[in-house]
């Protein structure tokens, strides 16, 4: 399997052009208003005949749902002027030609802009279901007493580039750098049967408390829902409270370090 590394979609004369660049490559695909599609990809695997694997992924991943809203209006707007001149509409059917496209176009892009929300949308919920996941493996871990290894940072390769986000491990390292925080409470509750953990963090410095919550809870980490649960919302609050030039300065050594883990956005689950 492949996934780009920046993806970008625009209308041009009525055409959807969707363009991606790759490891190793860079491949763009047409739609048309008919819904036709046409590509190119700069591999090595490239056949004019038969789509390389760069544009099948494109195509299965952006294309699709894309294609189905935008072709759709399209159509529509054709039927009605071919039923207007065929109703004897004649010149006035071509006089308000100009407009009916202007109109199209305007539809294509609004569509467009909707369908490349929901796929950021869906993105970002899928993005940190990983983060939820892996932070879970770290509290997990931690509860032995031997996590000095963890990872502080993990690398997602995402549709719109790379994305660094700070684990469970780099906060309360952060939290510990910067000092005069105390968790002053944790409490669990349970709310229409589902249990969820508050946790109450303060800073001494500055007088500051947050107040944060976790009900988030894996499949298959029921045994340790209660740890699991608490250390979130310790760390929910601890990122609310954490001295941004600290925590650059922990992302910055786990960069040095090479404490990385990298997740793969295929391995989120299904919400």
């Amino acid at each position: 399997m492949v996934s780009p590394l920046e993806v970008k979609a625009e209308v041009v004369d009525g055409n959807l052009v969707i363009f991606a660049r790759f490891d190793d490559c860079e491949t763009r695909l047409v739609v048309d208003r008919e819904g036709h599609v046409r590509g190119a990809c700069t591999c090595l695997k490239y056949d004019k005949k038969l789509p390389c694997m760069h544009m099948a992924h494109l195509f299965e991943e952006f294309g699709k749902d894309a294609i189905e809203q935008k072709v759709a209006p399209a159509k529509k707007q054709r039927i009605f002027r071919e039923e207007g001149a065929g109703a004897g509409a004649g010149s006035e059917a071509g006089a308000n030609e100009g407009a009916e496209t202007s109109d199209v176009d305007k539809s294509d892009k609004a569509v467009l802009t909707a369908s490349g929300a929901q796929l950021l949308e869906k993105e970002e919920e899928r993005i940190a279901e990983l983060v939820e996941e892996a932070d879970v493996r770290q509290i997990i871990l931690s509860l032995t007493g031997d996590y000095k290894d963890l990872p502080m940072l993990y690398r997602i390769r995402t549709k719109t580039g790379e994305r660094v986000i700070p684990s469970w491990a780099a906060i309360t390292k952060a939290a510990r750098l910067q000092g005069n925080l105390e968790v002053v409470d944790v409490s669990l509750k349970e709310v229409q049967g589902k249990l969820i953990a508050e946790a109450k963090v303060k800073d001494l410095k500055r007088n500051v408390t947050m107040i944060s919550v976790a009900s988030r809870l894996p499949k298959g980490s029921e045994s340790f829902a209660i740890e699991i649960l608490t250390s979130k919302a310790v760390r929910n609050a601890l990122r609310k409270l954490l001295d941004p030039d600290i925590l650059a300065k922990v992302i910055e050594h786990a960069k040095k370090v090479e404490s990385i883990q990298t997740l793969d956005l295929r391995e989120a689950a299904t919400p």
